[in-house]
């Protein structure tokens, strides 16, 4: 890759990281989620699942999300090793 590219697209995660909210309230979290219509919006675990909306929402247009999925590692191991 193009070290301009790269650099590139560097800054513009880093714009896109800055427009998250400084401090998290679980109450307007929440809330946020499931008026944009998150399905994990009801999950007890808020802090991960907002964390992965606001990746979602401003990461989106400058990465490729999600990303791309892999088999389960137990399966790649048995696979492998015929376990």
């Amino acid at each position: 890759m193009d070290l301009k590219l790269l650099l590139d697209e560097v800054e513009q995660m880093r714009q896109a990281v800055r427009s998250f909210p400084a401090h998290w309230d679980g109450r307007t979290a929440i809330l946020e989620m499931r008026e944009a219509g998150s399905k994990h919006w009801r999950q007890t675990e808020w802090m991960g699942w907002y964390h992965e909306f606001l990746c979602e929402k401003h990461l989106g247009a400058v990465l490729d999300l999600p990303g791309p999925t892999y088999q389960p590692v137990d399966k790649v191991l048995f696979g492998i090793w015929g376990v």
